[in-house]
């Protein structure tokens, strides 16, 4: 027993402590590359259910044959986790879907958003810059910005790559 405690305490030890955090994130650009939708959204509560209406689409093509639960035209239905905690009633939200976070029963379908960041006083907190534990605030034109820059930059180097196939390079 005396050894397995020292071994516990050995692997503790030789564990850096950034990597005892409870979650480490992807940088901006890498998160935003990994997803397949970015919506912006006000939620929406009546009855005890919640949807959400979109505001805005930031990445993507917003459709209701996307998701699994198919909601009607120009809202969607997601989980109250992944920052989605306690929704109320016209709280603004923006919403990220990734294409690996789901069951293979969807087929193909979207179920449920990766991460969703709430936003207070026009302002929201993306969860790392990818530093672990490092944080950046942002205002909500700041973070479209940031984000439509990467969604052209990321078009703009598929379509160099199509032609570059397609003259053989």
């Amino acid at each position: 027993m005396k050894t397995m405690k020292a071994l516990f305490v050995f692997l503790l030890l030789c564990v850096p402590s950034h990597r005892l955090r409870a979650e480490s994130w992807p940088t901006h650009e890498q998160y935003v590359d990994s997803c397949v939708l970015i919506v912006l959204c006000r939620a929406e509560v009546k009855d005890n259910k919640v949807s959400y209406r979109i505001l805005e689409t930031w990445k993507g093509v917003y459709s209701p044959d996307l998701f699994y639960h198919k909601p009607p035209d120009g809202y969607l239905f997601t989980g109250t986790w992944h920052g989605n905690d306690s929704p109320k009633d016209g709280r603004e939200s923006v919403f990220f879907f990734t294409a690996h976070n789901h069951p293979l029963w969807t087929k193909g379908l979207l179920l449920d958003h990766s991460t969703n960041f709430v936003i207070s006083n026009g302002k929201l907190t993306y969860a790392s810059t990818g530093n672990p534990g490092e944080s950046r605030d942002y205002t909500v034109t700041e973070f479209r910005s940031a984000i439509q820059q990467l969604v052209r930059a990321e078009y703009a180097k598929k379509v160099k790559d199509q032609v570059n196939k397609a003259q053989g390079h």
